[in-house]
């Protein structure tokens, strides 16, 4: 039996069926529409999922090594790829003590080929994945106009590969998901450090004393399993 064979079971979206669903967008813009969210079924997918992620690396440690399925490493040399953007767009010199307004330009470079590097993720059949999971992946690095990041772009990013689960370009086995948090959720704050330090990205909000981060949260949640039961 699995470390996860207890968990709740994802559900699994066929991809012939996303010609019916509406393409991802921003609808939880007050404190209504997130007590709303919570009665609907993407809450609970992204509950499960989030569940699953955390009981696959308890136990676990970093550094770790694995070998990786196809989907893994084809999701790792996308942001590999938007890594290397960084260093061809460096900062410019400017007085600003938070937000370089290069970061708009790796942020232009990204809607302009996002559809390209998920063709690489997203080939064959689930290209069709494509426009449901793009607004989610450039939702992930930070707002391109207020030139800062937080706990929200992150939640785009845990959703985005959320979005890939349902439709099964990664699947629901214990492996594959303590993949996803030790290599590809790992090298997704790698990334995102870099953008904030090159670019000097404001928090998007920040909770004083009384936030752990102001700009991650799931990192926590992960290590608090990967340290269960420990002495």
């Amino acid at each position: 039996m699995s470390e996860t064979a207890s968990l709740l079971q994802l559900r699994k979206i066929p991809l012939s069926e996303l010609a019916n669903l509406g393409v991802a967008g921003p609808k939880i813009k007050t404190d209504g529409d997130v007590v709303a969210w919570k009665t609907k079924q993407s809450y609970q997918d992204y509950a499960v999922f989030l569940r699953r992620l955390n009981e696959s690396v308890v136990g676990q440690s970093l550094p770790w090594t694995s070998s990786p399925s196809q989907a893994i490493t084809r999701t790792l040399e996308l942001l590999n790829t938007l890594d290397l953007w960084i260093d061809e767009i460096p900062p410019l010199q400017s007085p600003q003590r938070f937000g370089n307004l290069a970061f708009r330009t790796w942020g232009a470079r990204l809607e302009e080929r996002a559809e390209d590097v998920l063709s690489l993720l997203l080939a064959g059949e689930f290209s069709a994945a494509i426009p449901h999971v793009k607004p989610l992946l450039l939702t992930s690095f930070g707002s391109f106009a207020r030139m800062d990041y937080g706990t929200g772009h992150e939640t785009s990013f845990a959703l985005f590969l959320l979005a890939l689960m349902l439709v099964r370009l990664y699947e629901p086995t214990v492996e594959e998901e303590r993949s996803l948090v030790l290599q590809v959720f790992v090298r997704y704050l790698e990334l995102c450090w870099k953008l904030q330090d090159t670019y000097r990205l404001e928090p998007a909000g920040s909770h004083g004393v009384w936030g752990l981060d102001d700009s991650s949260f799931l990192g926590y949640i992960f290590g608090s399993a990967e340290l269960r039961g420990a002495s």
